[in-house]
């Protein structure tokens, strides 16, 4: 996207469109995703975007390996997905938003009768320690939340958040930033970040 946009191969873009994804990107685990990674890379460069994700057709939101998936005659149908994401794209263009603003938009896996829906990003409860190493002849795997097939913890599933959402069987659309406005934040935070700068002025750094 980045090299589009910057490396001559596109004069300029009204939108920026990612996915779809293979599984669902939710709650913390945006931060590490290459779909949402390419929206915010759009943001950054004053481009909007959307970037759309799925849920793995057995409804899990852990990882399924596509063999697995073949093994059990399943296989991922993306033709509502990529019905609604085209709408979806004509209606942000023609909104033309003045922000930048970047859509992480997520479809379940069966989708009969879904509805949009306006969510936040929950929140997962990944343990605080990585797990045991396993061996691999000469590699050394280390995984952070168990093993590759242990489902993903799920800790915020309120009808708020965009695990809620999937889990109730809707699309989740949750607008995410790579920014915070000041207005945005607490009073006292807002005090407390004044307090900071008035401490360590501009020019100035901390021994």
């Amino acid at each position: 996207m980045r090299v589009g946009l910057l490396g001559g191969l596109a004069a300029a873009a009204d939108l920026v469109v990612s996915g779809i994804n293979h599984g669902a990107n939710l709650a913390d685990d945006v931060t590490y995703s290459g779909t949402v990674g390419a929206g915010l890379e759009a943001a950054i460069l004053g481009t909007p975007a959307i970037c759309l994700s799925q849920q793995t057709p057995t409804g899990s939101f852990s990882v399924n390996y596509q063999e697995d998936l073949e093994t059990a005659g399943l296989a991922y149908d993306f033709s509502f997905a990529a019905a609604h994401g085209a709408s979806l794209a004509r209606s942000v263009v023609q909104a033309r938003p003045v922000e930048p603003v970047v859509l992480s938009v997520n479809y379940p896996a069966r989708y009969a009768g879904a509805k949009s829906v306006l969510t936040r990003a929950g929140r997962r409860n990944y343990p605080r320690a990585p797990e045991t190493e396993w061996a691999d002849g000469d590699a050394v795997w280390l995984y952070l939340f168990g093993e590759p097939d242990e489902i993903i913890p799920e800790a915020d599933g309120s009808l708020g958040t965009d695990i809620g959402a999937l889990r109730a069987g809707h699309v989740s659309v949750t607008p995410l930033s790579f920014a915070v406005e000041l207005s945005d934040l607490s009073p006292g935070f807002q005090s407390f970040i004044a307090r900071l700068t008035e401490t360590f002025p501009l020019g100035s750094s901390a021994s």
